[in-house]
């Protein structure tokens, strides 16, 4: 009996976008989605890459990955205190 792809099996096997992608080509309703699985699958390939080249970085050049991780948390605590300032001057 050959295996048909269904909304329930695709749920209970944890890989609902990858199989609807791969499986649900002849559904013409589902049609306008596929760019947007498509690109949820694109960024779990991007997070588990940028995992191996963290640690690659990391091994190689332990230094400059600190002044990455500096620059980029204090940009992101910057953007933090100009949102509060900015939130609590409308608030007065």
């Amino acid at each position: 009996m050959p295996y048909v792809c269904t909304h329930c099996a695709c749920v209970a096997c944890g890989f609902a976008a990858q199989q609807e992608f791969a499986c649900g080509w002849c559904n013409t309703r589902t049609l306008i989605l596929k760019p947007f699985l498509l690109q949820e699958i694109l960024n779990v390939v991007i997070d588990w890459v940028r995992l191996y080249l963290m640690i690659g970085l990391g091994h190689r050049d332990a230094p400059n990955l600190l002044v990455v991780f500096v620059l980029f948390y204090s940009l992101l605590y910057l953007e933090i205190f100009v949102r509060a300032c900015w939130c609590a001057h409308r608030l007065v």
